[in-house]
């Protein structure tokens, strides 16, 4: 009798179709990574970028945006050995002062600010109310006028700087105590309220790069400060002794410590050797005469010859091809995620631009510089329809530019205008709102500008413009 060995079932692919595959997937890959390589290089080339800049940006669009907004003439530099020291003094509000008394019925008072007499310690704010600024800890609010950053016009040295006694919070009038008559009065009737100096400290460091340190909350000085005594002691100290871990690599042991890791090894031999002389006669004979046994576990030459060939199964073929899928998916969406990045950036700008024309549109419409909008000498504008919504051309036009406008006094006032002695004056504050797609979504982008505007008429002056 004949016996056949068992045949056994196949369970992969042939060797003939792994190649294939394999070839298959080359030829796939290659094709997918001529197309990614340029987006994946350039999206970590842009975010390597962006990470070495964010800490710079950052610190740079904080120093520019508080040199915006320092006192007029009130930036300085100095430098030593390699460092270099800029100061100013940060404008906490600001408005306009009257500067005569009025010459009929002021709606508000007043209360004129006289730069004749040393005595006079206060004065009516004419437009919005500001809002005094509490006190440092180490400087109270100080109110600046007409500062020039030179000799007897320095607010540094305090010859046009006054202390303000009005209470901290929204105010229409200002005193502050007296020290003398002031130097000058502001051409354009205006007063700044500060409350203290601010330095940017920027450090070299060797190797390229360095460091930028901001001080505050220090007393005005007519020198400027290089606040090299801030500075000192500000490393970090290095503990002495034993380091954290045990010791280190190539650290010196010692002598005695030496003698001791060898006793320490001599007496793991002499336990050993002792756990090996107390086994029993029998364990040893034991462990001396176990024959040691070979097992063959193949399965008959007859079943090996008849036995396939074994390949990939067809779940792992599968597995391969939703893999490189998900890797083809990830890399077009960190391509899309760059570009949307770039994209919004330009919006940004857009729309800052969009909003400026907003305020240049509101400008043009409440200061009438040619005279031809308001007609007459003493009739002064009001504010357009508020809120009003400004259609741009061009590339802005896809942004929607809202406009509002507040009037000092306002339209219902008796008089419509603030009197300072033969002229008339009013304010506007114009707020634009520049916006582009859906409050909430990814592409939704805003900017917005605030802006006060004068007016002024003198009925006296030559028309048809009535200048002040």
């Amino acid at each position: 009798m004949t016996h056949r060995a068992p045949t056994l079932r196949q369970r992969g692919f042939s060797l003939v179709e792994l190649i294939v595959v394999i070839v298959v997937l080359g030829v796939l890959a290659g094709s997918v990574a001529v197309f990614i390589n340029n987006p994946v290089r350039a999206y970590f080339d842009t975010a390597r970028r962006a990470t070495l800049a964010d800490a710079a940006d950052t610190a740079l669009r904080r120093l520019v945006r508080d040199l915006q907004g320092a006192l007029p003439n009130s930036v300085r530099v100095a430098s030593s050995g390699s460092a270099v020291f800029i100061e100013f003094i940060p404008v906490e509000a600001a408005g306009r002062y009257r500067a005569a008394a009025s010459s009929g019925t002021e709606p508000a008072g007043t209360d004129p600010l006289d730069f004749s007499s040393a005595a006079d310690t206060s004065f009516q704010v004419l437009g919005p109310p500001v809002t005094v600024p509490a006190a440092n800890g180490v400087n109270a609010a100080q109110l600046v006028i007409f500062n020039l950053g030179s000799s007897g016009f320095d607010a540094y040295g305090g010859s046009n700087r006054r202390t303000v006694t009005s209470a901290a919070g929204s105010t229409q009038a200002i005193s502050f105590t007296a020290a003398g008559a002031w130097p000058a009065e502001s051409p354009t009737n205006r007063f700044f309220l500060v409350s203290g100096p601010v330095s940017y400290v920027c450090t070299p460091v060797a190797g390229g790069g360095g460091r930028i340190e901001r001080f505050s909350g220090y007393a005005f000085s007519a020198s400027q400060p290089e606040h090299q005594q801030r500075r000192a002691g500000r490393g970090h100290a290095h503990r002495a002794g034993r380091p954290r871990g045990g010791l280190q690599r190539g650290t010196d042991l010692g002598t005695g410590q030496c003698q001791r890791c060898r006793a320490d090894a001599a007496t793991g031999r002499q336990r050993r050797q002792r756990s090996i002389a107390g086994a029993s006669p029998s364990a040893e004979h034991a462990m001396k005469s176990r024959p040691t046994a070979t097992l063959d576990r193949r399965p008959p030459p007859a079943a090996r010859a008849a036995a396939p060939a074994r390949g990939f199964a067809f779940v792992t073929a599968i597995f391969l091809l939703v893999v490189l899928g998900m890797l083809a998916a990830f890399v077009v969406n960190l391509s899309a995620n760059a570009a949307a990045s770039g994209a919004a950036a330009v919006q940004g700008v857009r729309a800052l631009e969009a909003a400026r024309a907003g305020i240049e549109w509101s400008a043009y419409q409440l200061r009438d510089p040619n005279g031809t909008l308001v007609a007459g000498s003493t009739a002064l504008p009001g504010c357009f329809a508020s809120p009003t919504t400004l259609a741009l051309p061009g590339d802005l036009a896809a942004f929607s530019v809202q406009l509002t406008c507040t009037r000092y006094p306002s339209a219902s006032a008796t008089p419509t205008y603030h009197e300072e002695g033969d002229k008339r004056v009013v304010l506007f504050v114009v707020v634009a709102t520049a916006s582009q797609g859906t409050p909430g979504s990814t592409d939704y982008v805003e900017r917005r500008l605030e802006a006060r505007i004068e007016k002024c008429k003198d009925p006296s002056a030559a028309g048809p413009l009535y200048a002040c």
